[in-house]
């Protein structure tokens, strides 16, 4: 917990150039400036807060009630205890709000540049620690193992099961590079084809005789039709 009275950044406007200039130690034990002062800030000088970080003079107008003084308002706002997060600075005589401004921010610039230097010692000496086990053999080389890792020989693809759809338009890929038998026309087979004596089978026959089961020729009925 932090007071505007003790903080760097309370600050007075100074009625001709409207500047803001540094709030003298009078007016933080007062609340009100001094009277070799008023002319130049005023008898009822407001103080304010140069980063922001609080609305000192709606706090003072906030007070009640209006007919208590307001010196006493201002030192009831000025030293109440309040979380300022980084807008508090100690303060330092005959410096003004904008000399303090300089000083934090020179305050985080150094700051950041420890945390730098402290984050760059860390992370060389984890990379040094890391190479120092590798040397040692703590930490394999998964690159020169994968080298000298066997290798093995691919499998030969074996051509899929034969399937029915499959053989059916092999079938029909046979079919069609096969040459079709000349068959003539009605579905008669060809007169120079064999016929067995004897059979019961009947054929169509384009000469006018047909032999018998004995072999003997004898004419075809129904015109060329004939039955063995």
């Amino acid at each position: 917990m932090v007071r505007c009275a003790d903080c760097g950044f309370l600050a007075l406007r100074h009625n001709p150039s409207r500047a803001l200039v540094e709030t003298e130690e009078y007016f933080r034990k007062e609340g009100h400036p001094h009277a070799t002062q008023e002319a130049v800030f005023g008898r009822l000088a407001l103080p304010l807060c140069f980063a922001r970080r609080a609305d000192l003079p709606e706090e003072i107008e906030s007070i009640e009630p209006e007919t208590t003084l307001n010196a006493c308002k201002v030192l009831a706002v000025i030293k109440k205890d309040r979380r300022c997060r980084g807008g508090f600075i100690n303060w330092r005589p005959e410096s003004t709000p904008k000399d303090h401004r300089e000083v934090q921010d020179r305050k985080r610039e150094h700051l950041w540049r420890i945390i730098e230097a402290v984050a760059l010692v860390i992370v060389g000496g984890v990379v040094a620690l890391f190479g120092t086990l590798f040397q040692r053999g703590a930490i394999p080389d998964r690159t020169l193992s994968a080298t000298n890792a066997p290798t093995r020989s691919p499998r030969p693809s074996t051509p899929p099961p034969a399937t029915h759809t499959s053989m059916r338009n092999s079938r029909l890929r046979s079919t069609k590079n096969t040459p079709p038998t000349a068959r003539p026309r009605g579905g008669r087979p060809p007169a120079s084809s064999p016929v067995p004596p004897g059979s019961r089978a009947c054929v169509w026959r384009q000469s006018p005789a047909c032999p018998d089961r004995r072999g003997r020729p004898r004419a075809a009925p129904y015109g060329g039709r004939g039955c063995l």
